[in-house]
């Protein structure tokens, strides 16, 4: 099918990942090849460097002959230097190429399923996640394929996939996002047909995997060494990798079943230091899973108090609690949040594919443009349109220039957008100035709106043009993305030059002015000024985080740089919290 927006929308998790498209008013998650809405983040590479996605490669790394070419988790090291190290195959991959694998099986399923060869999608991120976090993501999107990735918060996909048909006048959410490896509160506000980010809290490293390992750690390890002959059995010890991967995924058996029973048992044969079998088994109990998940939930709940008390809101001024990732459908689990928040909790929408449900709604949002857009050919019209495919009103204004392809005229003509489904029509609009012409439409709600565009020349000819239909659906939309940590430029004296404020919209641009500290001389390969860009909340700016360093050298000068002399610093920072940066220096002739 011919689309105008994004519509899919893809949440790469630490665990699981998944993916979803807008159909009309409804997102749908598509089924990867095993028929399940979720594929395990795990990615496995044999000897003939053949790749596997997902079930099959999280199954392997029991296998003792396979499972240092196994990898999950491995979103956790997203924007870092560290190198996955596929043995057997002799590759190393950075966490980005890693999570392009688990991308690239999300593209086949969608092809699989839909027949598309899916080349954009909006791709989300934790709303704790750095710029070069951010980043890295988005390089794991184009290694995939992705020609267009914008990224997504993911409290904000999720507000949005409850929020997107919703009529509410007036309401404060907050987003409880405990996933496998990271957790994000985000207080929302529903008003007037947008959500916004009011505030955010979240940590990188506490999510469900934490809880996993606690009780593989802390319970049954300590069981298996006193009972059994596995010298040096720990989860940094790589000899007892695959053991500890047999173990972690029996547990994950059991904890489901601790859902709705006092207890479990966990059952496998393991193969010791000697090579004998061992039949081990394990009496797990709910109450010591929760007296070992508490401790972690209640740092979530911390952070969560912390994110409204900061913008000085009670607990009962929050109208529900949406709750994210799969940790969250323990029955415990939720009445520890019950107890400690004191808000409703909704758990209306899967918490598993939440995420890949809202950023499919988003993705709607999202208008294919530029080299995704369809041209027109010799004898036919290109319409260029300014509207937003989602929005509160029922009559959106829509503005629009009509091209000819060959260059020809088109004084005299005029346009007209009709409802597909309710046959309304605008009426002939007659073109201004350069095919300029604006007009408002007339939607239904509970739908996606279909309009035919019908191009007149001045003797009442009807013309071919492309695109030949827009979509428009009445529901809330996000408005601008908020900036998570502040962004700054290191001057001399360790001061942090703040170009943009935590909290503030994105996307955001600014041009500062400095003056150099020292002489950098023409031709000169070790005379070099450098730029800090640094981001967080720290005035002493070397002790925020290093993002990178813009450098003038002096081979790249045609003539001295005096001290003192004026450089032009310019940071651009897009809605996908990608960073762009700029000095210029300015030479006097």
């Amino acid at each position: 099918m011919s689309r105008t927006t994004i519509d899919f929308g893809i949440d790469l998790g630490t665990t699981n990942s998944a993916v979803a498209v807008l159909r009309g008013t409804v997102p749908d998650v598509i089924k990867n090849n095993d028929d399940h809405d979720i594929t395990p983040s795990a990615v496995f590479i044999d000897k003939r460097g053949q790749c596997y996605v997902g079930q099959r490669a999280k199954n392997r790394q029991e296998d003792e002959s396979s499972g240092d070419d196994v990898y999950l988790e491995f979103k956790r090291r997203m924007g870092t230097d560290y190198k996955y190290e596929f043995k057997t195959s002799a590759r190393a991959m950075l966490p980005e190429e890693v999570s392009a694998e688990v991308l690239k099986s999300l593209r086949g399923d969608v092809q699989q399923r839909l027949g598309e060869d899916l080349q954009a999608s909006v791709i989300t991120v934790p709303a704790a996640f750095e710029a070069k976090q951010c980043a890295a993501t988005k390089k794991a999107g184009e290694l995939a394929g992705f020609l267009l990735c914008p990224l997504l918060q993911e409290p904000v996909a999720a507000a949005l996939a409850h929020g997107f048909q919703s009529d509410v006048t007036k309401e404060f959410w907050l987003v409880y996002d405990f996933g496998g490896g990271t957790f994000d509160a985000a207080i929302m506000k529903a008003e007037d047909g947008s959500i916004s980010v009011v505030n955010h809290g979240g940590d990188n490293y506490l999510g469900g995997s934490d809880i996993d390992w606690a009780v593989v750690e802390k319970l049954i390890l300590p069981n298996l060494i006193a009972n059994h002959n596995f010298p040096g059995l720990a989860r940094a010890n790589k000899k007892w990798r695959h053991i500890l991967a047999r173990i972690k995924n029996y547990f994950e058996g059991a904890k489901i079943q601790l859902s709705r029973s006092d207890s479990a048992f966990i059952e496998c044969k393991l193969t010791d230091d000697d090579g004998e079998t061992v039949d081990f088994e394990y009496k797990l109990t709910r109450a010591a899973l929760i007296d070992l998940a508490e401790p972690l939930i209640m740092r979530s709940v911390e952070i969560c108090h912390r994110v409204l008390k900061e913008k000085n809101l009670a607990p009962n001024a929050i109208e529900k609690v949406i709750l994210v990732g799969g940790p969250t459908l323990a029955p415990y689990f939720r009445e520890i949040l019950r107890s400690n928040l004191g808000i409703q909790l909704d758990h209306s929408v899967d918490p598993l594919t939440v995420v890949a449900k809202g950023a499919a709604v988003f993705a709607g949002t999202q208008r294919l443009e530029g080299k995704f857009a369809p041209k027109a050919a010799a004898g036919q019209f290109d319409v260029e349109l300014k509207y937003k495919p989602v929005g509160a009103d029922a009559d959106p204004t829509v503005r629009g220039e009509v091209r000819s392809a060959s260059g020809a005229s088109v004084e005299g003509f005029s346009i007209e957008f009709s409802n597909q489904k309710t046959h309304w029509r605008s009426g002939k609009v007659p073109l201004k100035t350069e095919g300029r012409f604006k007009l408002n439409l007339l939607a239904e709600k509970g739908e996606q709106n279909v309009f035919t565009i019908e191009l007149w020349d001045a003797k009442g000819g009807k013309q071919v043009v492309v695109p030949s239909t827009i979509t428009y659906t009445i529901g809330l939309a996000i408005t601008e993305q908020p900036i998570i940590n502040s962004i700054a430029v290191n001057l001399v004296g360790n001061v942090a030059d703040v170009f943009f404020k935590k909290g503030d919209a994105l996307p955001a641009k600014a041009t500062r002015i400095y003056h150099s500290s020292a002489l950098v001389k023409k031709g000169e390969s070790g005379d070099v000024l450098k730029v800090p860009v640094v981001e967080g909340e720290i005035e002493h700016a070397d002790r925020n985080r290093l993002l990178g360093a813009l450098e003038i050298k002096g081979t790249n000068l045609r003539r001295d740089l005096p001290a003192g002399s004026e450089v032009e610093v310019t940071l651009h920072f897009d809605a996908s919290r990608i960073l762009r940066a700029k000095a210029v220096a300015a030479q006097i002739n």
